[in-house]
């Protein structure tokens, strides 16, 4: 997220939809400090992915008028948000795994017996066991409000609004838009250009140089069955026919 007081707009960071390129370019700009969600406090309480109706709420407690500010957002295909979040979860979940299985060999040294660490280990994996759902498992799971796509660990604020259907994450409780537009990634090319016209700002080198991509092994069809097409067309259909999105062929 990017908050400009001085040019008078709100960049809203929708997780997974290329948001720390558009953040790397609008960084010079920002005028509150933005910090991960476990880092906020009353002096500091704007973090990453923070919702519209949240940085509403904190503005009118400074005595800021929210509807004053421009306030936008990229979308990208549902399709390949989720596939892209699911990745992202559990490459993170991942490298905790092994920061725990590191923590529990390190007790060779305290409990003195490599018995006593085979039966350590077993009991933190039986309590939060190294594992991988397949992504259909996963998206049943899932929920598009309240805890969304981060299960139990919704301090994970990217994995939580993940997951939020675009009308759940842009709009408050009396269904009122809080975002002036929202823009499709897949034209970020040309449609940023006009956005920074608009902030009267400069794109350096007039490129936006994408960040955080990863190369994927497998293609997005290949994470999708025909239940798990349907479950995505049903909870995100408003956004697939507002936006023009394609649905994967099986």
């Amino acid at each position: 997220m990017v908050i400009s007081h001085t040019h008078k707009f709100i960049f809203f960071s929708n997780p997974k939809t290329g948001s720390e390129s558009v953040r790397e370019v609008l960084s010079p700009y920002a005028e509150e400090e933005i910090v991960s969600y476990q880092e906020v406090n009353k002096m500091r309480p704007f973090y990453s992915h923070m919702s519209p109706l949240e940085v509403k709420t904190e503005f009118e407690s400074r005595g800021l008028n929210y509807d004053e500010y421009y306030k936008f957002m990229f979308i990208r295909n549902p399709f390949e948000r989720l596939v892209s979040l699911y990745e992202m979860i559990y490459r993170h979940d991942l490298k905790r795994d092994l920061n725990r299985v590191k923590k529990a060999l390190l007790k060779l040294n305290v409990l003195g017996t490599l018995k006593h660490s085979i039966i350590a280990l077993l009991n933190m994996f039986r309590q939060e066991p190294l594992y991988k759902p397949s992504f259909k498992i996963w998206l049943s799971s899932t929920k598009t409000s309240g805890i969304g796509g981060a299960g139990k660990s919704t301090e994970f604020k990217a994995q939580q609004f993940g997951t939020y259907t675009l009308e759940n994450y842009t709009h408050d409780k009396c269904g009122n838009n809080l975002v002036d537009e929202v823009i499709r990634l897949e034209d970020i090319e040309i449609e940023f250009p006009r956005i920074l016209d608009r902030l009267s700002i400069d794109l350096i080198n007039n490129s936006l140089i994408k960040k955080n991509v990863r190369p994927r092994n497998k293609s997005i069809k290949e994470y999708y069955d025909t239940d798990s097409i349907q479950l995505v067309c049903s909870r995100y259909k408003s956004e697939l026919d507002k936006f023009n999105y394609a649905v994967p062929d099986l």
